[in-house]
């Protein structure tokens, strides 16, 4: 790593809040363990309540909540862009982490036969984005792109008005389908613009003023809780109920209040942490984005979950918990340090190539809008 790369990455570091950063970093390793658990290929049966299952319920719930969670530092963070456009260069930062990932995957996949050749899997990985090689990165990119116009509309809202729309999108993308179970024609990108107009709200507003880390700390753990007990009850009534044993994982999901409040809580336990800068949390929370679109890839995750780790081998042991444990480590840390290779590598490269032509890729955009005025 030459001498500038590491002062440009050290002087970015510096302005992020490793508290948030270390929030990241949990939040990556929490989605991780329920990977470990969703694509582990564990077949338990639906009445059965042993100890391997109820560790595998417990780190299936930080899936979606990680999510979450990534959604709201994202939405805290670019409220403050004033500017009416998408910077772009950030934005091809992102695609050509994403596309970079995309294309070695794929070659990864071929040369190693997880997958053979076909126009299929070519097309995906030339067009991760559009063809939705992966379901979040898809689904923030497009986020990213209209953010600038939620922050027109959020912005230009008194406090009670916000208010308002919280209640309402609430009410639509959350509650409702809580209680009903019906999404209410919700999908991913409305979820994501609930989280985002909640951690608006969060920055512009301010969210349980009277309110300390450990006190967040303590509802987290009692939303978390109720969460994680529902999954049991669900499964005890499935045993005279069949239809409830195949809800099990019911207040799991994305759009149900549990989930919602756990993410919210969470996040507010490290808004209000304010721990001192570190230049470790910052640098392994650089490659948390890098670890998801690894880890989680299409052609990987079954090689990986079932060949390489083959996790439902101690779907039955105790064994389960360290070794779950010992893979989400292993894991992490390899995806990370190939994040940071790359970044300190190939990406300096490519952001060159980005900041040399960006203006002249922003002109016909910039001649199109003036038409448009």
């Amino acid at each position: 790593m030459t001498a500038s790369v590491a002062k440009a990455h050290d002087e970015r570091n510096v302005q992020r809040n490793s508290s948030i950063e270390l929030c990241r970093i949990l939040s990556m390793i929490m989605i991780v363990s329920c990977h470990f658990a969703t694509h582990g290929g564990f077949t338990f049966e639906r009445p059965s309540l042993s100890v391997p299952r109820l560790w595998w319920l417990f780190i299936e719930m930080g899936g979606n909540f990680g999510v979450d969670v990534f959604v709201l530092i994202s939405g805290y963070f670019l409220i403050n862009n004033t500017k009416l456009t998408v910077n772009l260069r950030k934005c091809l930062k992102l695609w050509g982490q994403i596309f970079f990932y995309s294309i070695c995957i794929f070659v990864f996949g071929l040369v190693t036969g997880i997958i053979k050749f076909s126009t299929a899997h070519l097309t995906k990985a030339l067009f991760p984005i559009i063809t939705e090689n992966w379901w979040f990165p898809t689904t923030y990119f497009v986020l990213f792109l209209i953010h600038p116009y939620l922050n027109r509309l959020l912005t230009g809202l008194e406090k009670h008005q916000y208010q308002r729309l919280l209640v309402l999108l609430l009410t639509i993308w959350c509650i409702v389908p809580t209680v009903t179970s019906f999404p209410l024609a919700s999908n991913p990108l409305l979820e994501f613009v609930l989280f985002y107009v909640i951690a608006g709200y969060i920055r512009l507003f301010g969210f349980g003023a009277k309110l300390k880390s450990k006190h967040f700390l303590y509802l987290w753990l009692l939303a978390t809780a109720f969460t994680y007990l529902s999954s049991i009850v669900l499964i005890k009534v499935g045993r005279r109920i069949p239809f409830f044993s195949e809800h099990v994982l019911f207040f799991y999901g994305r759009r149900n209040l549990p989930t919602l409040l756990r993410a919210v809580f969470f996040f507010m336990i490290f808004e209000r942490m304010m721990i001192p800068y570190s230049k470790r949390i910052n640098l392994i929370s650089s490659a948390t984005f890098g670890v998801y679109l690894i880890h989680d890839s299409y052609i990987i995750h079954f090689w990986l979950w079932r060949k390489v780790f083959v996790n439902n081998q101690y779907q039955d042991s105790l064994k389960i918990i360290p070794y779950s444990l010992a893979v989400v480590i292993i894991v992490y840390a390899i995806c990370t340090v190939i994040d940071l290779i790359r970044s300190h590598t190939i990406e300096p490269v490519y952001m060159r190539v980005v900041n040399r032509h960006a203006d002249k890729l922003l002109y016909p955009i910039k001649k199109i809008m003036l038409r448009l005025k």
